[in-house]
C-alpha cells in the first residue's frame, strides 16, 4: 500500500476462507489476549456495521468478518460476530509505521458465486482505506485537473474529445458480458476481467457509502453503471495508462499541467529492475519511480479462489498475489507481483515516443482493454511464461507500454548450473504489437538481468523512437550504454545477500559516480542512480535533458524477494526515496517550497519491513511485519 500511513506502506491481506476458519480464529484469540481485554463499541464502525448489515437483516449469504488495524500492541473490540483490533496510538512513534490487515472472512465459495465474493471483498477493502483514498484524490487530481476534465467545463479545443475520453477510458475497453448465465461461454480472460469490473464496483460504491440490501441487485447491468464513473474510482487504477491515453487523444493541457506541488497530473512511473543470480539463490527486484507526491502505498495480499470461468470450472494458478499496491487500487501499477503460481511479474516502462503509433490506440479502441486489467487476468490465468504472454497480449491497448518480466520460479533451484528454459520469459509492449522472447540463455551467461525503462528487443527499441532520441541526445538513450545498464553492469557482482541486493536497489552516489556526470552544471545529475533523487538536482542547473533536472520525482519505494520468499509469498519492503548515501527526503527542506501532500510525514526515513502473510492465511495467529535489523544502518 503506497503511500503510507505517516510514511509507511499499509499492509492489506484479503483473504476468502470459510467461516468455520473465522470461528476458530475469534476463539483462539479471545484465549490468547484474555476476555478482559474485549470491549463493545458503541460508535458504527465499518467491522460493526458490516455484521449488522450482513447478519440476518439484509440476504447476503456472508459469514463473520474479522477486520484488525494494529501497529504493536492491542485492544480487542468485539461486536456480534465481529473482531477488530484497534492500535494504541503511542506504540511505533519512532518509525511512525501503521499496519493495518484486513482479513475478509467471506462463505465457502461453493455458497456464493465469485461475482459476490469479489465485490464484497473490495467494499470491505475500500472502506478500511478511504482515507488514503481521498488523500491521493487530493495529492494527484485536485485543482485544475478535476476542472478539465469535467465534460461540461473542457475547453473549446477539446470539447469534442471529452466523450472520446470517456469512451477510451470505459466504454470501450471495458467488454459487455451480456447475461450472467452467458458468462461461462466467454474466454477466460474475459471473465477475470469481468470480475475486475465487479471489484471496481465495490470499491466504488463503499467510497460512496452506496449499501446494496439483496445480492440480486448485482447483476450485469449493476456492474455497467461504471461507465459513469469515469472520473471516479476508475481513474485511480490509470496512473500508467492515463498519460497516454491522453496523448493518442492529443489533449495537451491535460498531458502538460501540473498540479499544485509542481508535479504533472498525469505521468507512467518509471523505475529500476534486477533479476539476480548467484551461486545458492536469486534475487528479484523493483524500484518504483514516481512523483513523491504518490506516496501513500499499500502492500496487498489477495487470496481469492477464482474459477476460470465461473462456477464448476477449475480454480485459476494465480489465486493468491502478494503486490506492491495504492489505496483502492485493484493491481499494483509499479508492477511488482509474487503469485501462487510461483510467477513473479515484473515491469518497467519503456514508453512511446513514436506519435504515429498512437492512431492504432484511438483505431482500437473498441476492441482493446487497458494494460492493468489485461496484467492481473493473465497473473490468476497463467502457469508459466507463454501462457503469461499469450493472455496478456490479447486486445492490447497500445497504453501504459512496459518491458515485462515473467520468473518461473517452478523451473529453478538453488545451485542449478544449467537453468531450465522458461525461467525468465520476456515482452515488451507498444501500439499493435507485443514481442516476447525466453531470455533465460541471457540470464544464464549474464548472471543478471536488469530492466531500466529502454526496450531490449531491437523491434520494439526502434519502433518505440528511442534511435532519434539517441541520435538527437546520446547514450542516455542508447539500451547497452545508459547510465543505469553502466551500474548494474558493474555493480550487480556485489549481490551476494538480500542486504546486498537491497543496497544497490537502493543505490545513489550522483557527485562522485562518473556515470552520473552529465554535460550539465553542476556536471551531475541524480537521475542517474538506481533509484534517482530528482529533487537533490539544482533548481536553477542546466540540463540537456529534462528528465535530469529539478523535479520532486524520484525511487519511491523498493520491493525485494528471493526464492524463499517467492514460495512464502512475501517481500521485503522499504517506503521512501533512498537516503543510503543521501540526505532523507524531508518535504520542509526542498529549495522550492510546496504544500505537504495530504497524510504524508514531513521525513521520509523508514526501515525495511517483511511481510508474514502466510500467518494470516494458515494460522490464526496475527503478527506485525517484521522490522528488519539485519541490513546495516547508513554510515
Amino acid at each position: 500500500m503506497r503511500g503510507l500511513l505517516h510514511g509507511i506502506f499499509i499492509v492489506i491481506v484479503i483473504n476468502l476462507v470459510n467461516s468455520e476458519d473465522s470461528r476458530r480464529l475469534m476463539i483462539s484469540s479471545v484465549k490468547r489476549y484474555g476476555v478482559d481485554h474485549f470491549q463493545f463499541v458503541e460508535d458504527l464502525s465499518l467491522c460493526e456495521f458490516e455484521i449488522r448489515y450482513l447478519n440476518g437483516k439484509y440476504s447476503w449469504p456472508f459469514g463473520p468478518i474479522l477486520a484488525s488495524a494494529y501497529r504493536q500492541r492491542v485492544n480487542l473490540i468485539v461486536y456480534q460476530k465481529c473482531l477488530q483490533l484497534v492500535p494504541h496510538r503511542n506504540q511505533f512513534s519512532k518509525y511512525r509505521r501503521i499496519t493495518t490487515f484486513i482479513l475478509a472472512d467471506l462463505v465457502d465459495p461453493g455458497y456464493a458465486d465469485d461475482i459476490v465474493l469479489v465485490y464484497k471483498g473490495e467494499k470491505m477493502q475500500a472502506k478500511l482505506t478511504q482515507n488514503r483514498v481521498k488523500g491521493i484524490v487530493i495529492n494527484r487530481y485536485t485543482g485544475e485537473f478535476s476542472k478539465l476534465t469535467g465534460e461540461a467545463q473542457l475547453t473549446a479545443a477539446e470539447e469534442k474529445k471529452g466523450p472520446q475520453l470517456r469512451a477510451v477510458t470505459v466504454q470501450h475497453y471495458y467488454k459487455k458480458h451480456g447475461k450472467e448465465e452467458q458468462l461461462p461461454k466467454i474466454i477466460y480472460s474475459n471473465f477475470q476481467i469481468y470480475l475486475q469490473m465487479w471489484q471496481l464496483k465495490g470499491i466504488s460504491d463503499a467510497y460512496k457509502q452506496i449499501f446494496v440490501e439483496n445480492s440480486t441487485v448485482l447483476t450485469a447491468q449493476y456492474v455497467y453503471s461504471l461507465t459513469e464513473e469515469v472520473l471516479g474510482i476508475y481513474l485511480l487504477q490509470l496512473s500508467g495508462d492515463l498519460s497516454e491515453i491522453l496523448q493518442a487523444l492529443s489533449l495537451s493541457t491535460l498531458v502538460n499541467g501540473v498540479n499544485r506541488f509542481g508535479v504533472r497530473w498525469v505521468s507512467s512511473p518509471t523505475c529500476s529492475a534486477l533479476i539476480k543470480l548467484t551461486s545458492d539463490n536469486v534475487y528479484l527486484s523493483h524500484v518504483t519511480w514516481a512523483p513523491y507526491t504518490s506516496m501513500l502505498r499499500v502492500l496487498k495480499h489477495y487470496n481469492f479462489p477464482w474459477n476460470v470461468r465461473g462456477k464448476d470450472t477449475q480454480q485459476v494458478p494465480g489465486y493468491a498475489i502478494t503486490f506492491s499496491s495504492y489505496p483502492s487500487t485493484i493491481s499494483s501499477i509499479d508492477d511488482f507481483y509474487v503469485i501462487s503460481s510461483k510467477l513473479v511479474t515484473i515491469e518497467t516502462t519503456i514508453g512511446n515516443s513514436n506519435d504515429n503509433l498512437w492512431a492504432i490506440v484511438r483505431d482500437g479502441a473498441s476492441s482493446s482493454v487497458l494494460e492493468p486489467f489485461r496484467v492481473m487476468a493473465a497473473n490468476r490465468l497463467a502457469d508459466n511464461g507463454h501462457e503469461w504472454v499469450s493472455y496478456f497480449r490479447q486486445r492490447n491497448s497500445g497504453t501504459y507500454n512496459n518491458q515485462w518480466m515473467v520468473f518461473d520460479a517452478k523451473l529453478y533451484s538453488p545451485g542449478d548450473k544449467t537453468l531450465n528454459k522458461g525461467l525468465l520469459t520476456v515482452a515488451e509492449q507498444l501500439p499493435g504489437i507485443v514481442k516476447a522472447e525466453d531470455v533465460t540463455h541471457v540470464l544464464e551467461q549474464q548472471t543478471y538481468w536488469p530492466s531500466y525503462n529502454l526496450a531490449y528487443f531491437p523491434v520494439i527499441y526502434n519502433l518505440s523512437g528511442m534511435p532519434e532520441k539517441r541520435a538527437k541526445y546520446g547514450d542516455w538513450f542508447d539500451y547497452q550504454k545508459t547510465a543505469r545498464a553502466n551500474i548494474f553492469r558493474r555493480d550487480h557482482v556485489k549481490v551476494e545477500s538480500m542486504a546486498t541486493m537491497h543496497r544497490l536497489m537502493r543505490y545513489n552516489d550522483f557527485t562522485h559516480d562518473e556515470y552520473s556526470k552529465c554535460a550539465c552544471n553542476p556536471p551531475y545529475t541524480a537521475e542517474n542512480g538506481i533509484s534517482a533523487r530528482s529533487d537533490l538536482n539544482a533548481p536553477n542547473g542546466t540540463y540537456p535533458i529534462s528528465a535530469f533536472e529539478y523535479r520532486i520525482h524520484g525511487g519511491t519505494d523498493v520491493k525485494l524477494v528471493d526464492f524463499t520468499l517467492i514460495h512464502q509469498m512475501n517481500m521485503v519492503a522499504t517506503s521512501g526515496p533512498t537516503y543510503d548515501d543521501l540526505p532523507p527526503f524531508e518535504w520542509s527542506k526542498l529549495p522550492v517550497p510546496v504544500p505537504r501532500p495530504h497524510m504524508h510525514p514531513n521525513k521520509w526515513m523508514f526501515k525495511p519491513i517483511m511481510t508474514n502473510f502466510p500467518d494470516y492465511t494458515v494460522t490464526p495467529q496475527v503478527k506485525l511485519p517484521t522490522l528488519l535489523k539485519v541490513f546495516p544502518e547508513p554510515a
